[in-house]
């Protein structure tokens, strides 16, 4: 079974979180919420979220565990992922696999931060590629660049998560949660 950890922390844009561990979960895909500076946590719009673990106690061996690694944006979250040491070392780790990577909406800049955009195309919500270092931004709702998955913001959020099942379930289980959804293909 696929494994998906979702790194969550205080000013995660809660629309993008929970969209993509109940769409993943839905496809069977295995998911863990794993919270940065705690267990219970607010979220951008003031919504409390709940994580499966802190990310402390798993850090360490995130990268062995897990074949998917997903950050969702909300700018206080994303301002914490891209300090965050273990965060940083996790996102390395998973680069250095050439296992997939997935961030939404302002999160691309936390793997900029850790350089693993440097020759990939990526999108991020408008405006976040101004601090980036990384230039291969394009102004489009999702990029998939080898192993980086990108998408622009919450509107996104479905349709991206509904993308990652395609590329790690395939088209039949697309086709079952799409059809479960009732999303229109």
């Amino acid at each position: 079974m696929n494994k998906a950890l979702i790194l969550i922390a205080n000013g995660t844009e809660e629309i993008e979180a929970t969209t993509l561990a109940n769409v993943l979960r839905r496809a069977e895909i295995e998911v863990t919420l794993a919270g940065v500076g705690g267990k219970l946590l607010r979220g951008s719009r003031n919504i409390t979220i709940c994580a499966d673990v802190e990310f402390e106690e798993i850090a360490d061996t995130a990268h062995d565990e897990f074949d998917i690694l997903i950050l969702p944006g909300g700018w206080g979250g994303t301002l914490i992922f891209c300090e965050d040491s273990n965060v940083q070392f996790t996102l390395k780790r998973f680069d250095s696999a050439k296992k997939m990577i997935c961030a939404i909406c302002a999160a691309p800049l936390a793997l900029d931060r850790a350089n693993i955009l440097l020759n990939h195309r990526f999108t991020c919500f408008p405006g976040i590629e101004q601090k980036m270092s990384a230039l291969g931004y394009e102004n489009r709702k999702f990029v998939v660049s080898d192993n980086i998955f990108t998408s622009q913001g919450p509107a996104t959020a479905m349709d991206f998560a509904l993308r990652i099942v395609r590329a790690v379930v395939g088209e039949e289980k697309f086709l079952s949660v799409a059809a479960e959804l009732l999303y229109e293909i």
